[in-house]
Protein backbone atom coordinates (compact mmCIF):
# COMPACT_ATOMS: atom_id res chain seq x y z
CA UNK A 1 0.00 0.00 0.00
CA UNK A 2 1.10 3.27 -0.64
CA UNK A 3 0.51 5.36 2.86
CA UNK A 4 0.78 9.08 3.54
CA UNK A 5 1.41 9.89 7.68
CA UNK A 6 0.81 13.33 8.46
CA UNK A 7 2.49 14.86 11.42
CA UNK A 8 0.50 18.34 11.63
CA UNK A 9 2.28 21.33 13.67
CA UNK A 10 5.23 19.18 13.86
CA UNK A 11 8.20 18.61 12.29
CA UNK A 12 10.72 15.47 12.26
CA UNK A 13 12.30 13.97 14.28
CA UNK A 14 9.44 12.33 15.90
CA UNK A 15 9.80 8.93 17.88
CA UNK A 16 6.43 7.52 17.38
CA UNK A 17 6.27 8.77 13.69
CA UNK A 18 9.66 7.46 12.59
CA UNK A 19 9.29 4.16 14.20
CA UNK A 20 6.14 3.39 12.82
CA UNK A 21 7.13 4.50 9.26
CA UNK A 22 10.50 2.07 9.50
CA UNK A 23 7.81 -0.69 10.29
CA UNK A 24 5.21 -0.09 7.79
CA UNK A 25 8.31 0.31 4.68
CA UNK A 26 9.36 -3.21 6.03
CA UNK A 27 6.48 -4.64 4.88
CA UNK A 28 7.30 -3.37 1.45
CA UNK A 29 4.70 -0.54 2.00
CA UNK A 30 5.44 2.92 0.33
CA UNK A 31 5.32 5.70 2.75
CA UNK A 32 5.39 9.74 2.25
CA UNK A 33 5.32 11.50 5.26
CA UNK A 34 4.38 14.87 5.42
CA UNK A 35 5.15 17.60 8.08
CA UNK A 36 5.99 21.15 8.87
CA UNK A 37 9.06 22.55 8.15
CA UNK A 38 10.18 23.48 11.95
CA UNK A 39 13.70 21.99 12.31
CA UNK A 40 16.65 21.10 10.44
CA UNK A 41 15.70 21.33 6.85
CA UNK A 42 18.53 18.67 5.85
CA UNK A 43 16.82 15.51 8.24
CA UNK A 44 15.24 12.66 6.20
CA UNK A 45 14.96 9.34 6.69
CA UNK A 46 17.22 7.40 5.18
CA UNK A 47 15.90 4.19 4.65
CA UNK A 48 14.25 2.43 0.92
CA UNK A 49 10.62 2.89 1.08
CA UNK A 50 9.77 5.87 2.87
CA UNK A 51 10.67 9.52 1.73
CA UNK A 52 9.47 12.89 3.41
CA UNK A 53 7.68 16.42 2.71
CA UNK A 54 7.95 19.10 4.39
CA UNK A 55 5.67 21.91 4.29
CA UNK A 56 5.64 25.76 4.84
CA UNK A 57 3.44 28.77 3.54
CA UNK A 58 6.01 31.13 3.16
CA UNK A 59 3.44 34.26 2.48
CA UNK A 60 2.44 35.89 5.98
CA UNK A 61 -0.97 37.20 4.91
CA UNK A 62 -1.92 33.89 3.22
CA UNK A 63 -0.65 32.04 6.74
CA UNK A 64 -2.24 34.22 8.90
CA UNK A 65 -5.71 33.63 6.68
CA UNK A 66 -5.48 30.57 6.64
CA UNK A 67 -4.85 30.22 10.22
CA UNK A 68 -7.87 32.27 10.63
CA UNK A 69 -9.89 29.80 8.67
CA UNK A 70 -9.11 27.01 10.62
CA UNK A 71 -9.53 28.15 14.36
CA UNK A 72 -13.18 29.08 12.93
CA UNK A 73 -13.57 25.47 10.79
CA UNK A 74 -10.82 22.91 12.24
CA UNK A 75 -10.06 22.91 8.49
CA UNK A 76 -6.79 23.90 6.78
CA UNK A 77 -6.88 24.83 3.33
CA UNK A 78 -3.45 25.04 2.68
CA UNK A 79 -2.92 21.46 3.99
CA UNK A 80 -5.65 20.45 2.06
CA UNK A 81 -4.80 21.49 -1.52
CA UNK A 82 -1.27 20.31 -0.78
CA UNK A 83 -2.60 16.92 0.16
CA UNK A 84 -4.87 16.59 -2.72
CA UNK A 85 -1.49 17.48 -5.28
CA UNK A 86 0.47 14.72 -3.37
CA UNK A 87 -2.26 12.42 -3.91
CA UNK A 88 -2.62 13.25 -7.58
CA UNK A 89 1.37 12.36 -7.79
CA UNK A 90 1.37 9.07 -5.43
CA UNK A 91 -2.15 7.88 -5.67
CA UNK A 92 -2.39 7.03 -1.93
CA UNK A 93 -4.32 4.36 -0.36
CA UNK A 94 -4.33 5.22 3.06
CA UNK A 95 -3.70 8.46 4.98
CA UNK A 96 -2.38 7.87 8.63
CA UNK A 97 -3.60 11.01 10.66
CA UNK A 98 -0.96 11.88 13.50
CA UNK A 99 -3.95 13.32 16.16
CA UNK A 100 -6.60 14.99 15.93
CA UNK A 101 -5.75 18.34 14.66
CA UNK A 102 -6.05 17.33 11.32
CA UNK A 103 -8.53 14.73 10.97
CA UNK A 104 -11.09 16.83 9.66
CA UNK A 105 -8.67 18.30 6.27
CA UNK A 106 -8.09 14.94 5.90
CA UNK A 107 -10.86 12.67 5.97
CA UNK A 108 -12.79 15.24 3.62
CA UNK A 109 -9.68 14.85 0.78
CA UNK A 110 -10.14 11.08 1.90
CA UNK A 111 -13.61 10.89 1.22
CA UNK A 112 -13.68 12.17 -1.92
CA UNK A 113 -10.83 10.17 -3.48
CA UNK A 114 -12.46 7.15 -1.70
CA UNK A 115 -9.29 6.53 0.28
CA UNK A 116 -9.29 4.77 4.01
CA UNK A 117 -8.51 6.70 7.17
CA UNK A 118 -5.92 5.58 10.01
CA UNK A 119 -6.52 7.89 12.78
CA UNK A 120 -3.36 7.66 15.06
CA UNK A 121 -4.22 9.11 18.45
CA UNK A 122 -1.36 9.16 20.85
CA UNK A 123 -3.41 11.36 23.18
CA UNK A 124 -6.63 12.79 24.61
CA UNK A 125 -6.31 16.06 22.78
CA UNK A 126 -9.37 17.76 23.87
CA UNK A 127 -8.23 17.58 27.10
CA UNK A 128 -4.30 18.32 26.59
CA UNK A 129 -5.48 21.33 24.94
CA UNK A 130 -6.68 22.69 28.41
CA UNK A 131 -3.07 22.41 29.83
CA UNK A 132 -0.84 24.22 27.60
CA UNK A 133 -1.97 27.93 28.71
CA UNK A 134 -0.42 30.24 31.47
CA UNK A 135 -1.73 30.75 34.48
CA UNK A 136 -2.29 34.68 33.76
CA UNK A 137 -4.07 35.26 29.95
CA UNK A 138 -5.23 38.86 28.99
CA UNK A 139 -8.55 38.54 27.51
CA UNK A 140 -7.90 37.98 23.32
CA UNK A 141 -6.36 34.53 25.02
CA UNK A 142 -9.22 33.82 27.10
CA UNK A 143 -11.19 33.67 24.46
CA UNK A 144 -9.44 31.90 22.18
CA UNK A 145 -9.69 29.19 25.14
CA UNK A 146 -12.99 29.22 25.65
CA UNK A 147 -14.63 29.40 22.43
CA UNK A 148 -11.89 28.03 19.99
CA UNK A 149 -10.30 25.81 22.25
CA UNK A 150 -13.15 25.01 24.65
CA UNK A 151 -13.62 21.30 25.34
CA UNK A 152 -16.94 20.89 24.55
CA UNK A 153 -15.65 22.10 21.23
CA UNK A 154 -12.94 19.54 21.16
CA UNK A 155 -14.59 16.68 21.94
CA UNK A 156 -17.38 17.40 19.39
CA UNK A 157 -14.61 17.48 17.26
CA UNK A 158 -13.09 14.10 18.25
CA UNK A 159 -16.56 12.37 17.84
CA UNK A 160 -16.48 13.20 14.44
CA UNK A 161 -13.42 12.04 13.43
CA UNK A 162 -13.38 9.00 15.34
CA UNK A 163 -16.93 8.53 13.13
CA UNK A 164 -15.13 9.20 10.25
CA UNK A 165 -12.56 7.02 10.63
CA UNK A 166 -11.86 2.92 8.68
CA UNK A 167 -9.38 2.57 11.99
CA UNK A 168 -8.09 4.15 15.43
CA UNK A 169 -5.23 3.36 17.33
CA UNK A 170 -4.42 3.96 20.72
CA UNK A 171 -1.27 3.46 23.06
CA UNK A 172 -2.73 1.50 25.90
CA UNK A 173 -5.51 -0.25 26.91
CA UNK A 174 -7.29 2.43 29.25
CA UNK A 175 -7.34 4.81 25.56
CA UNK A 176 -9.37 1.68 24.06
CA UNK A 177 -12.09 1.61 26.22
CA UNK A 178 -12.39 4.90 26.27
CA UNK A 179 -12.82 5.43 22.86
CA UNK A 180 -15.06 2.34 22.85
CA UNK A 181 -17.03 4.16 25.16
CA UNK A 182 -17.81 6.90 22.60
CA UNK A 183 -19.15 4.39 20.08
CA UNK A 184 -16.57 2.93 18.49
CA UNK A 185 -16.62 -1.03 17.83
CA UNK A 186 -13.55 -2.51 19.58
CA UNK A 187 -12.76 -4.19 16.42
CA UNK A 188 -11.84 -0.66 14.67
CA UNK A 189 -9.81 -0.35 17.59
CA UNK A 190 -5.69 -1.32 17.72
CA UNK A 191 -3.15 -0.63 20.63
CA UNK A 192 0.06 0.71 19.29
CA UNK A 193 1.80 1.43 22.30
CA UNK A 194 4.48 4.46 23.19
CA UNK A 195 6.86 1.22 24.70
CA UNK A 196 11.01 1.16 24.20
CA UNK A 197 12.15 1.94 21.16
CA UNK A 198 15.50 -0.24 19.98
CA UNK A 199 16.65 3.02 18.65
CA UNK A 200 16.70 4.38 22.27
CA UNK A 201 18.70 1.51 23.45
CA UNK A 202 22.00 2.40 21.32
CA UNK A 203 22.09 5.64 22.24
CA UNK A 204 25.08 6.24 24.77
CA UNK A 205 24.60 6.36 28.66
CA UNK A 206 27.47 7.95 30.09
CA UNK A 207 28.66 11.92 29.72
CA UNK A 208 31.67 12.59 32.02
CA UNK A 209 30.05 16.22 32.20
CA UNK A 210 27.01 15.47 33.58
CA UNK A 211 28.19 12.68 35.93
CA UNK A 212 30.71 15.57 37.59
CA UNK A 213 28.00 18.23 37.27
CA UNK A 214 25.77 16.08 39.44
CA UNK A 215 28.11 14.18 41.40
CA UNK A 216 27.15 13.49 45.19
CA UNK A 217 23.62 14.73 44.37
CA UNK A 218 20.63 12.07 44.75
CA UNK A 219 19.01 13.25 42.05
CA UNK A 220 14.85 13.38 41.10
CA UNK A 221 14.69 13.93 37.12
CA UNK A 222 11.29 15.26 35.45
CA UNK A 223 11.66 15.13 31.93
CA UNK A 224 9.35 16.32 29.72
CA UNK A 225 6.89 19.18 28.80
CA UNK A 226 6.59 21.87 31.61
CA UNK A 227 2.69 22.79 31.44
CA UNK A 228 -0.71 23.00 33.60
CA UNK A 229 -1.00 19.00 33.40
CA UNK A 230 2.22 18.11 35.72
CA UNK A 231 2.11 18.21 39.41
CA UNK A 232 6.29 20.37 39.27
CA UNK A 233 4.59 23.06 41.75
CA UNK A 234 3.64 20.26 44.47
CA UNK A 235 7.08 18.73 43.52
CA UNK A 236 8.85 22.14 44.87
CA UNK A 237 6.87 22.61 47.53
CA UNK A 238 8.04 19.17 48.88
CA UNK A 239 11.11 19.90 48.35
CA UNK A 240 12.37 21.48 51.65
CA UNK A 241 10.72 18.67 53.24
CA UNK A 242 12.98 16.35 51.69
CA UNK A 243 15.96 18.45 51.60
CA UNK A 244 15.84 18.55 55.60
CA UNK A 245 15.31 14.44 55.57
CA UNK A 246 17.91 14.19 52.16
CA UNK A 247 20.27 16.97 52.19
CA UNK A 248 22.06 15.74 49.31
CA UNK A 249 18.44 15.70 47.11
CA UNK A 250 18.40 17.70 44.21
CA UNK A 251 15.49 18.29 41.65
CA UNK A 252 16.42 18.53 37.89
CA UNK A 253 13.45 19.27 35.32
CA UNK A 254 14.44 18.72 31.95
CA UNK A 255 12.02 20.47 29.42
CA UNK A 256 9.96 23.66 28.72
CA UNK A 257 6.53 25.19 28.90
CA UNK A 258 4.58 27.22 29.97
CA UNK A 259 4.67 27.22 33.62
CA UNK A 260 8.51 27.85 33.85
CA UNK A 261 7.86 31.29 35.22
CA UNK A 262 5.45 30.61 37.95
CA UNK A 263 8.29 27.46 38.93
CA UNK A 264 11.01 29.80 38.68
CA UNK A 265 9.30 32.34 41.27
CA UNK A 266 8.40 28.91 43.86
CA UNK A 267 11.90 28.02 44.04
CA UNK A 268 12.59 31.92 44.62
CA UNK A 269 10.12 32.29 47.48
CA UNK A 270 11.54 28.87 49.06
CA UNK A 271 14.73 29.60 48.84
CA UNK A 272 15.57 26.64 46.50
CA UNK A 273 18.04 27.87 44.16
CA UNK A 274 20.75 25.45 44.92
CA UNK A 275 18.39 22.16 45.33
CA UNK A 276 16.72 22.61 41.81
CA UNK A 277 18.26 23.08 37.99
CA UNK A 278 16.40 23.78 35.01
CA UNK A 279 17.53 22.54 31.35
CA UNK A 280 15.86 23.06 27.91
CA UNK A 281 15.31 20.12 25.72
CA UNK A 282 17.44 17.97 24.91
CA UNK A 283 17.92 16.01 21.43
CA UNK A 284 16.68 12.14 22.61
CA UNK A 285 19.56 10.40 22.22
CA UNK A 286 21.41 12.56 25.18
CA UNK A 287 18.10 11.45 27.21
CA UNK A 288 19.73 8.06 28.98
CA UNK A 289 22.96 9.89 29.90
CA UNK A 290 20.47 11.94 32.37
CA UNK A 291 18.49 9.19 33.37
CA UNK A 292 21.50 7.10 33.93
CA UNK A 293 22.72 9.74 36.54
CA UNK A 294 18.92 10.24 38.22
CA UNK A 295 18.09 8.82 41.76
CA UNK A 296 14.47 8.66 40.95
CA UNK A 297 12.25 9.07 37.99
CA UNK A 298 9.19 10.89 38.33
CA UNK A 299 6.10 11.15 36.60
CA UNK A 300 4.08 13.72 38.20
CA UNK A 301 0.92 13.94 35.66
CA UNK A 302 -2.25 15.23 37.26
CA UNK A 303 -4.75 12.87 37.10
CA UNK A 304 -7.01 13.84 34.63
CA UNK A 305 -8.67 12.51 31.08
CA UNK A 306 -5.51 12.96 29.04
CA UNK A 307 -3.16 11.16 31.56
CA UNK A 308 -5.89 7.96 32.86
CA UNK A 309 -6.14 7.22 29.44
CA UNK A 310 -2.63 7.20 28.01
CA UNK A 311 1.43 6.54 28.58
CA UNK A 312 4.63 8.59 28.09
CA UNK A 313 7.38 7.11 26.55
CA UNK A 314 9.79 8.14 29.61
CA UNK A 315 8.49 5.55 31.97
CA UNK A 316 9.61 2.62 29.72
CA UNK A 317 12.35 4.89 29.24
CA UNK A 318 13.03 5.28 32.60
CA UNK A 319 12.80 1.78 33.49
CA UNK A 320 14.99 0.24 30.86
CA UNK A 321 17.50 2.90 32.38
CA UNK A 322 17.24 0.92 35.78
CA UNK A 323 15.93 4.35 36.95
CA UNK A 324 12.74 3.79 39.96
CA UNK A 325 9.76 5.38 39.01
CA UNK A 326 8.05 7.71 41.28
CA UNK A 327 4.22 8.57 39.71
CA UNK A 328 1.18 9.98 40.27
CA UNK A 329 -2.39 8.11 40.40
CA UNK A 330 -2.93 7.87 36.86
CA UNK A 331 -4.34 4.44 35.59
CA UNK A 332 -1.87 3.04 33.19
CA UNK A 333 0.84 4.04 34.80
CA UNK A 334 -0.83 2.43 38.41
CA UNK A 335 -1.44 -0.98 36.16
CA UNK A 336 2.31 -0.83 34.64
CA UNK A 337 3.93 0.22 37.78
CA UNK A 338 2.53 -2.53 40.26
CA UNK A 339 2.57 -4.95 37.50
CA UNK A 340 6.50 -4.44 37.10
CA UNK A 341 6.92 -3.18 41.23
CA UNK A 342 9.83 -1.08 39.42
CA UNK A 343 8.68 2.05 41.41
CA UNK A 344 5.76 4.24 43.45
CA UNK A 345 2.50 5.65 42.80
CA UNK A 346 1.82 8.56 44.81
CA UNK A 347 -1.20 8.17 46.93
CA UNK A 348 -3.69 11.23 46.73
CA UNK A 349 -2.58 12.26 43.08
CA UNK A 350 0.37 14.45 44.15
CA UNK A 351 -2.06 16.75 45.68
CA UNK A 352 -0.74 16.72 49.11
CA UNK A 353 2.95 17.42 49.58
CA UNK A 354 4.13 15.49 52.73
CA UNK A 355 3.06 12.31 50.93
CA UNK A 356 4.89 12.39 47.71
CA UNK A 357 7.90 13.90 50.19
CA UNK A 358 6.95 11.20 52.71
CA UNK A 359 7.39 8.77 49.56
CA UNK A 360 10.62 9.88 47.77
CA UNK A 361 12.69 10.07 51.19
CA UNK A 362 11.68 6.71 51.60
CA UNK A 363 13.28 5.74 48.46
CA UNK A 364 16.25 8.06 48.47
CA UNK A 365 17.52 6.63 52.10
CA UNK A 366 17.61 3.01 50.38
CA UNK A 367 19.75 2.04 48.39
CA UNK A 368 19.12 -1.26 47.89
CA UNK A 369 15.16 -0.43 47.35
CA UNK A 370 16.51 1.60 44.68
CA UNK A 371 18.41 -1.01 43.07
CA UNK A 372 15.74 -3.48 43.26
CA UNK A 373 13.31 -1.83 41.48
CA UNK A 374 15.39 -0.23 38.86
CA UNK A 375 16.65 -4.05 37.93
CA UNK A 376 12.78 -4.99 37.91
CA UNK A 377 12.11 -2.41 35.70
CA UNK A 378 15.19 -3.28 33.31
CA UNK A 379 13.74 -7.14 33.04
CA UNK A 380 10.13 -5.72 32.64
CA UNK A 381 10.60 -3.43 29.86
CA UNK A 382 12.84 -5.99 27.73
CA UNK A 383 9.84 -8.91 28.38
CA UNK A 384 6.87 -6.78 27.94
CA UNK A 385 7.15 -3.44 27.05
CA UNK A 386 9.61 -3.09 23.54
CA UNK A 387 8.24 -1.94 20.16
CA UNK A 388 9.07 -4.86 18.27
CA UNK A 389 5.59 -6.30 19.51
CA UNK A 390 3.32 -3.17 19.04
CA UNK A 391 5.04 -2.57 15.72
CA UNK A 392 4.00 -5.57 14.36
CA UNK A 393 0.26 -4.86 15.59
CA UNK A 394 0.52 -1.34 13.05
CA UNK A 395 1.20 -4.00 10.30
CA UNK A 396 -1.04 -6.30 11.24
CA UNK A 397 -3.63 -3.33 11.07
CA UNK A 398 -2.68 -2.20 7.40
CA UNK A 399 -2.23 -5.97 6.20
CA UNK A 400 -6.24 -6.21 7.22
CA UNK A 401 -6.54 -2.51 5.01
CA UNK A 402 -5.10 -4.30 2.56
CA UNK A 403 -7.05 -7.42 2.51
CA UNK A 404 -10.48 -5.28 2.75
CA UNK A 405 -9.57 -3.08 -0.27
CA UNK A 406 -8.17 -6.11 -2.57
CA UNK A 407 -11.86 -8.07 -1.33
CA UNK A 408 -13.51 -4.82 -2.21
CA UNK A 409 -11.41 -4.18 -6.20
CA UNK A 410 -12.48 -7.95 -6.46
CA UNK A 411 -16.59 -6.97 -5.91
CA UNK A 412 -16.17 -4.14 -7.93
CA UNK A 413 -14.73 -6.04 -10.80
CA UNK A 414 -17.50 -8.68 -10.76
CA UNK A 415 -20.43 -6.51 -10.45
CA UNK A 416 -19.08 -5.02 -13.48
Amino acid sequence: MKICILLYEHDLPDLRIESEARRLARGEHEIVIVCERRNDPDYQMDIENISVVRLKLEIRFLRAVNRIIYLLFLFDCFWFLTLARLHRQHRFDAFHISDLPLARTAQILAKLCNRRVVLDLHENYPVVLQAFWPWSMDWRMRFKKRILFSLSRWKRYEQSALSGADETIVVVEEAKQRIASLGIPEKQITIVGNTLKDSFMSFPQQDPQLEKRYSGKLLLSYIGSVNLSVALDKVIKAMPKIISAVPNAHLLILGEGSQIPELHQMITMFSLEQYVSFESWQPLSHIPSYMAVSSVGLLPFKPDEHHQSTVSHKLFQYMYMRCPVMASECKALIRIIADARCGRVVKGSMEISSIFAKDVITLLKDENLRYDMGCRGRRAVLANYRWPEDGDRLAELYQRLEASQTTKKLFQKVYD
